[in-house]
């Protein structure tokens, strides 16, 4: 196919493309037509883009997805892909534990929030257990509403 059908079925921009082709990450055949070269994609290229894509989505930065292609087509060791594998897993597993922490201080702001703000607010540090040599917060008065009257007889 040629790199305009190539853009719709990756969702790619044409320039993007032209880029993961100048750096070998894509290789599609060279042909052609009359005076004019072109370059023709496969069904193996699109699944390559998207991978790359997906691959940069998990972290992995250019580069290091031109290494790894590169080692794949000299025919990497199983050991190898595993540890790769391995190494990347680690990255998002920390990812995923930083998204945790962040939802569970969303939650809390939420509920403070719909609860009317009336207390001290949430802390992200507290929330996700780096409290450390942190003080206490103050204490927060209620507000002028919410305090209740006495009066004498």
């Amino acid at each position: 196919m040629l790199i305009a059908d190539f853009v719709k079925a990756t969702g790619l921009p044409r320039d993007t493309v032209r880029f993961y082709v100048k750096k070998g990450l894509l290789q599609p055949e060279v042909g052609r037509s009359g005076t004019n070269r072109y370059q023709d994609f496969d069904a193996e290229q699109v699944d390559r883009a998207l991978l790359i894509r997906e691959k940069q989505a998990l972290g992995f930065s250019l580069d290091e997805i031109a290494v790894l292609s590169a080692e794949f087509a000299r025919g990497i060791s199983f050991s190898r892909h595993a540890e790769v594998m391995r190494e990347r897993l680690a990255v998002i597993d920390e990812q995923a534990a930083r998204l945790a922490r962040l939802r569970r201080y969303f939650k809390a702001k939420i509920a403070w929030l719909d609860g009317g703000a009336v207390t001290e607010p949430p802390s992200f540090a507290r929330i996700v257990g780096a409290t450390k040599g942190l003080p206490d917060p103050p204490a927060r008065l209620p507000s002028p509403k919410s305090a209740t009257r006495t009066t004498r007889r």
